[in-house]
């Protein structure tokens, strides 16, 4: 749930500063080579951004990719509160996951 509303946030936030850049979706769409009715499932949350088309996005559009990643990251945590790291996990992955962070803090460094 909390992945899908980061996807849908990262449309709005594209959507959103694509609008206040003076560009049009339709514009956008055009210049990347995309179907404007693709784009706009993007734009809308209806279907997950791929993240070539976010990258070329955000350098057509001239925005930082991180700040408007981290702008939807903000605006989960807002909607969902912050999420404990793993929780989302089914319980044997999560252990086998915690014992594979464990290994590689406890392995040698190779200096």
């Amino acid at each position: 749930m909390r992945a899908r509303a980061f996807a849908n946030f990262i449309g709005l936030e594209l959507k959103g500063r694509i609008t206040t850049r003076g560009y049009t979706a339709l514009a956008v769409a055009i210049r990347l080579g995309h179907s404007p009715a693709a784009f706009n499932r993007w734009l809308n949350g209806k279907t997950e951004i791929p993240l070539s088309v976010y990258y070329s996005v955000c350098e057509v559009i001239g925005v930082d990719t991180i700040d408007v990643a981290d702008k939807a990251a903000r605006r989960v945590i807002e909607e969902h509160g912050k999420a404990e790291i793993g929780s989302s996990l089914p319980a044997p992955l999560l252990r086998a996951a915690r014992r594979d962070v464990r290994r590689s803090e406890d392995a040698p460094s190779a200096e």
